[in-house]
Order: C-alpha cells, then structure tokens, then sequence
C-alpha cells in the first residue's frame, strides 16, 4: 500500500504540473476592466473577475512545500510503528460490524472500488475542471488560475491528513477473528497504525467539494448541469468513505473526520481566499472591486467595480 501512496503523490505533483501550462497562468496580470455579470447571460463578464484572488508564485511555493512534505512523511515514517490508539469508539463498533465485508474478496473489491473512485476525484478539480472553464471562456489564464487553487487545496489536505495520521498513530481496525479478540494470535498486532484520519476520504472530499466550488463560482455547465456535477461528486465522495469501513480499513471516525477535513478544505477555503465567502471579500480580494451574489439555482458570482 506504501508504493501506492508514494504514486499518488508522484501523480499529483506530475498533474499538478501539467495544469500550470502555460506559464502565464501564473503571472499576476493587471486586471481588466470588470463586467456586470447576471444569470441570464454569465458569459458578459470575464472568466476570472478582477476581484478575486490570483494565485502566484507564492502559492505555487507553498504548494510544492506542502506536497513535498506529504510525500517525505509517507516514505519516512513506519506505517507499521506502535499504535498510540486501538480499538472502536462511540458508533464505531456498531457501524463496522454492520458495514464491514465477510470475505477477503469482498474486503479487496470494496477497497479496489474505492481506489477508482478516488482516482476520479483528484483527476477531476486538476485536469476536468480547468478544461471546462478553458472551454467555456477559451481564457488559458484563467484555467491555469483554477488547476493551482485546487492544487493548493488538494495538496494542503494531503500534508494535514498525513501529519495527523503519524501523530494519532490509530491502528486500523482488526481482520477476522481479531476483531473479537485481539489476542487470539500475534498476527493481530500487525496492522498499520495510520487510520486516523482516512485518506481516501478526506481527499475524495477535497475533490467533490472543489468540483462544487468550482461549479458554483464558474458554473461551466449551466446551472443544472453544474447542480448534477456537484451532487455526484458528493456521492462519489460518500461512497469512497463507506467502501473503506465495508474493506476493514478505517472505523467510522476515521472517515467522518476526513469528510470535515476535505470539505472544509475543497469547498470553504478557495472562497476565503479567493473568490469570496457569502456576502464577504476573499483574502486576497483586489481592493477595487466587491462581489454581489446571484440568485442563480447554483449560485454565479456577479461583480461590479467601486470606485
């Protein structure tokens, strides 16, 4: 499972790569004169509005460090070290027991499935999204903007989860006869101490909350559709968490905490800093211009100047 790990991290970074082509997605350009956009006719407005927020080199740095560090934790640390935390907690035991597979087959196909539905999730904010607002606006700038926002987000998630994974250090939950006792054979202390958080999870739900905010400020499909893209990454998200408690790797805290972490990751932070969190402006908010909301079904963010 290491080798895997140390892969995804490797595609990341390969993938994260390619999304920054060309380099002038990166430039902090001058920005243009702002539209009036309305829901009615979305396309009047330029793709990225003056007053977001326009990822530099400075979040390109810190999204290298970030994946950086992931990797070096997952390669240096021992998965298989001494647990600080065994065993179910408050609904843990319950939901397991109701939700885990009975077979080794069905244990290796829960966690294949998983490990699909994953892959889709990070391919998705990292090569789909950016595609779809390139083809939307033909603004490679723009498109380029976008794939390093989820990058950052993605990449921020990844360090966190694998930080609190070697600190917590929580044994997976036990296989077999293991899981009425502990004791029952030595084979029992052999499981890897990285459940807490669950990776799969929190990244699956990076990826679904980025595809919402993505959809949601961007709204390349047009409404609808954008509300169709959002609830099946969700879904996708929610399976992904579901299928690794049926494959016997992670208790249901693991994977609730890693949900919180994703979302909170995917969907509210890239609107703090960049594009705005309700009514307010996002952190790295251009002084000169403020943002007024939509009604739109999938809310569209309209724009206009203050002078």
């Amino acid at each position: 499972m290491l080798i895997f790990k140390r892969l995804f991290v490797m595609l990341l970074l390969c993938a994260f790569g390619l999304a920054l082509l060309p380099g002038s997605a990166l430039a902090q350009d001058a920005p243009a004169m702002p539209q009036v956009r309305t829901a009615e006719d979305p396309l009047q407005a330029p793709v990225w509005a003056a007053q977001w927020g326009q990822p530099g080199w400075g979040s390109f740095a810190a999204t290298s460090l970030l994946l950086g560090g992931a990797l070096a934790m997952n390669i240096g640390f021992d998965n298989y070290a001494e647990p600080r935390w065994r065993g179910p907690i408050l609904a843990d035991r319950f939901l397991h027991e109701s939700l885990r597979a009975s077979t080794p087959e069905g244990m290796e196909l829960a966690g294949h499935i998983s490990d699909i539905l994953l892959g889709s999730l990070i391919a998705a904010p990292l090569v789909v999204e950016p595609g779809l607002l390139y083809l939307k606006g033909d603004d490679a700038t723009a498109a380029g903007r976008l794939a390093l926002v989820n990058a950052q987000s993605m990449a921020l998630v990844l360090f966190t989860t694998s930080a609190i994974k070697y600190a917590v250090a929580r044994q997976r939950p036990p296989i077999g006869e293991c899981w009425d006792d502990p004791t029952s054979d030595e084979s029992c202390a052999r499981r890897e101490a990285v459940s807490f958080p669950s990776g799969h999870t929190s990244m699956a739900f990076v990826g679904a909350g980025l595809i919402c905010m993505n959809h949601e400020v961007f709204s390349p499909l047009e409404n609808a559709w954008d509300n169709v893209a959002c609830y099946t990454a969700l879904g996708a998200a929610l399976s992904t968490g579901v299928l690794r408690m049926v494959a016997h790797q992670h208790y249901s805290t693991d994977v609730l905490i890693g949900a919180a972490l994703g979302l909170a990751a995917g969907y509210v932070l890239p609107k703090v800093l960049y594009f705005g969190l309700d009514d307010g402006d996002p952190f790295f908010a251009d002084d000169d211009a403020a943002l007024t909301p939509t009604s739109a079904p999938i809310q569209l963010l309209s724009f206009s100047s203050v002078w």
